[in-house]
């Protein structure tokens, strides 16, 4: 008699080779209980039931949120020795059906069950627990506060129930009870009859960085799953406008899952920049299950990915700059306007016609530090157009506002046009938000990357008609990955030669 994963393996080995797939991206409220035991069993119960949903829509591979299953437990250390547990290595032998392996922990378990009933890859979140004492070599190890890690961990179980993959996020973001990873191997993997299309995994703050996202990049993957739980306080940092500008300037399939609640919504499917899927709404209480296809081979780009950072200029910028972000509010008065604000030698210049004036807007810029509490800071240059009241935080993000009164409540254009100018060779962000945050295709837009002098670059970003007329936000966002600080840098993406990235 065929053992249960043979049977598996058997169901899902006819070759299922084509040019698209259904994927699918859950944005989950997760459920907290009074144990981790609880909180769990809780959350497990709906991913059982919407993997089926997924299943019977099509989908071959199904993407869940970061914290999806323990929620955010906190600060606190010792809150979450209960959520994480030793999780068994691909190809382990604990790992090839941890369905029906009694010493895997039950999460991963009833994981690996609902994967194989269901026969959908799919990818969730887990704390990964390591003990030091045992595994002194293991990355990170020599600096282990208690002899202990405990690291924010993406598992991939696949159509028949396999431990295909697991990932350590390594750019913690207000996570200070967890460890960064210090794994230095990017990871990719294949589901049961797409072999031919390897995927990347990282997660959340992940994607601000050169490492491991660029890395893949330059290894040649174009197909990507991102866990995250990003809030939507940060008005330059938005999850649907990071997720979309990512996947544009990388040409790449992006499945980004994330959290939901009444402060972290957006979610979506993406291909080299097209939403083909999104989901966003920071009132709703009900899960929102994205299902939709994708290509597996994708159009090849006019102009390759970035991918690892070449610049030659790697100053470090010092932390303890703080942030250099500039606002100037604008003239919303109806008629013709044009406005330029610089810090150091980043100069953003708007033109623009407005039509009605409301409650404002400003034109922001930034040299230097972006930060948020908790974090380290980054390396930035950056030209925004934000809504903001004269009297407000204009890096605030006006939820409540845009919920009450749609984004004409702050005023509306008629046409716009921001030029920047950047200082450094980097890669820069374009990113367009409009009302309820409806993400317009970059065919709506256009932008120009104008002459480039010595580092210096020029790019501009033109909007008008109806791409223009319900504007939340726009802005250039540029990554100078090599001025980051070492805290940023602690894998170093490409190669290195005598310490100078290349």
């Amino acid at each position: 008699m065929a053992s249960p994963l043979g049977l598996a393996l058997l169901a899902v080995a006819a070759s299922e080779s084509m040019d698209a797939m259904r994927v699918a991206v859950l944005e989950h409220r997760g459920q907290k209980r009074a144990t981790a035991f609880e909180t769990m069993s809780a959350n497990l119960e709906i991913y059982d039931l919407q993997i089926q949903e997924a299943a019977q829509r099509g989908a071959k591979l199904l993407v869940t949120p970061e914290d999806g299953l323990t929620s955010f437990v906190g600060n606190q250390r010792a809150l979450w020795w209960d959520y994480a547990a030793s999780l068994p290595e691909p190809g382990q032998a604990e790992a090839q059906l941890p369905c029906i392996e009694a010493s895997v922990w039950w999460p991963l378990r009833r994981l690996s069950c609902m994967a194989l009933r269901h026969q959908v890859a799919l990818v969730a979140s887990l704390i990964d627990m390591k003990d030091c004492t045992e595994e002194p070599e293991f990355p990170g190890c020599d600096s282990s506060r208690d002899g202990w890690l405990l690291l924010n961990t993406a598992v991939v179980l696949d159509r028949d129930g396999r431990l295909l993959q697991k990932y350590h996020k390594a750019n913690l973001w207000f996570e200070a009870a967890l460890d960064e990873s210090k794994e230095c191997s990017p990871k990719t993997f294949s589901i049961s009859g797409f072999e031919e299309v390897p995927f990347g995994i990282f997660i959340c703050a992940d994607l601000i960085h050169a490492w491991p996202p660029l890395e893949l990049v330059t290894k040649g993957i174009r197909h990507f799953v991102m866990p995250l739980s990003w809030t939507n306080e940060m008005a330059q940092m938005q999850p649907l406008g990071w997720q979309q500008a990512w996947s544009h300037q990388m040409q790449a399939v992006l499945l980004a899952a994330n959290t939901r609640s009444s402060s972290c919504s957006g979610s979506g499917i993406y291909v080299q920049g097209e939403a083909k899927a999104v989901a966003y709404d920071l009132e709703a209480q009900a899960d929102q299950l994205l299902v939709t296809e994708v290509p597996l081979r994708l159009v090849e780009p006019a102009a390759s990915p970035i991918g690892c950072p070449t610049s030659s200029d790697t100053r470090l910028l010092p932390v303890d700059e703080g942030s250099k972000w500039k606002s100037f509010q604008l003239d919303m008065t109806p008629g013709d306007h044009s406005s330029t604000l610089c810090s150091a030698a980043t100069c953003c210049h708007v033109s623009y016609r407005s039509r009605r004036q409301g409650e404002g807007y400003v034109l922001a810029v930034l040299n230097g530090l972006d930060i948020s509490p908790e974090v380290a800071p980054w390396a930035a240059e950056a030209c925004a157009v934000l809504p903001c009241q004269s009297s407000s935080d204009c890096l605030t993000y006006p939820s409540e506002a845009l919920r009450q009164h749609s984004a004409k409540w702050f005023g509306e254009f008629e046409s716009l046009e921001m030029e920047a100018n950047f200082s450094t060779t980097q890669e820069v962000f374009p990113q367009v938000l409009a009302t309820s945050q409806r993400l317009l295709s970059p065919r709506a837009w256009h932008l120009h990357r104008g002459a480039r002098s010595g580092a210096e670059t020029t790019l501009r970003l033109a909007l008008n008609g109806s791409a223009v007329e319900e504007l939340v936000s726009l802005q250039l966002y540029g990554r100078p990955y090599s001025r980051d600080s070492d805290i940023q840098q602690h894998c170093h993406c490409g190669p290195k030669v005598e310490g100078v990235l290349v």
